[in-house]
């Protein structure tokens, strides 16, 4: 079962990927991600992004000390942002929320009214924080090249074979 920890508050997907880069290099604590990848709230989006790179995998946290995991080791290494965002496509495909939601997709190729009506009720908390975390959901969806939008149908434009398999 999903929990609302498992949905990510941090807007944009290419600088989720941005915080192992920071963690990379030394940079292990909110404050210190945060002004690595271009923000400045006194920690609190630090901590939006690091739990969204603790989502796709890319890290785990100690107290406030980030640290790689292998998968995101593997990440710091990519040298190019194409193949950075292909990696994080990959990571998303792999999460219970975005499996679910691209199955869903690729059985149904809902519109856009149809997608946000299934995510409010696959989100485990409250409405109006649904409705924040879809527009996060469809950033990261379209930034990683996942949906091939239309005005009437949103489909799967890549891995298709990684979303129908059993998890």
């Amino acid at each position: 079962m999903v929990k609302t920890a498992d949905f990510p508050q941090a807007d944009r997907l290419e600088q989720v990927g941005q915080v192992a880069l920071a963690i990379s290099k030394g940079h292990h604590a909110d404050d210190e991600i945060e002004a690595y990848i271009g923000l400045d709230s006194a920690g609190r989006q630090g901590r939006y992004y690091r739990s969204a790179a603790e989502v796709l995998g890319l890290i785990y946290n100690q107290q406030n000390y980030a640290v790689l995991t292998p998968l995101g080791e593997e990440f710091a290494t990519l040298k190019s942002a194409a193949a950075r965002m292909d990696f994080l496509a990959r990571c998303l495909v792999e999460t219970p929320v975005f499996h679910e939601a691209l199955l869903y997709i690729h059985q149904h190729s809902p519109s856009d009214k149809q997608l946000k009506l299934w995510f409010r009720h696959f989100y485990p908390g409250a409405e109006a924080t649904a409705n924040r975390r879809f527009q996060t959901f469809t950033n990261y969806l379209r930034d990683a090249g996942l949906l091939q939008p239309s005005v009437s149908k949103n489909q799967l434009k890549k891995f298709i074979g990684n979303v129908v398999k059993q998890s």
